[in-house]
């Protein structure tokens, strides 16, 4: 997961980018994606947090991941790609 993000941040923008973009989305949100999330969900284990110090953490992570999404999908881009002000940010 984390060398399909490296790879995502360091492709330069260009014609050969678009093309393999407009290949592999297809493949990616409909084949691959549901899988990861269907394989991910299968192999949770929830029992396993059964102490209240983790517990809370697990709980903590879970709340601040929903706030901090909420807080963002009012703004039309997030402070870090209004700070680059790279074409990526705006959608192009």
């Amino acid at each position: 997961m984390f060398g399909g993000f490296l790879l995502g941040t360091e492709m330069p923008c260009g014609t050969l980018t678009r093309e393999l973009k407009a290949k592999l989305r297809p493949i990616t949100v409909f084949l691959l994606l549901p899988m990861f999330f269907t394989f991910s969900g299968l192999n949770t284990q929830l029992g396993l947090v059964t102490d209240p110090g983790l517990l809370l953490a697990a709980v903590t992570v879970l709340a601040a991941s929903i706030l901090t999404k909420g807080a963002h999908a009012g703004q039309r881009r997030s402070p870090p790609a209004r700070t680059m002000q790279s074409r990526w940010a705006s959608g192009r």
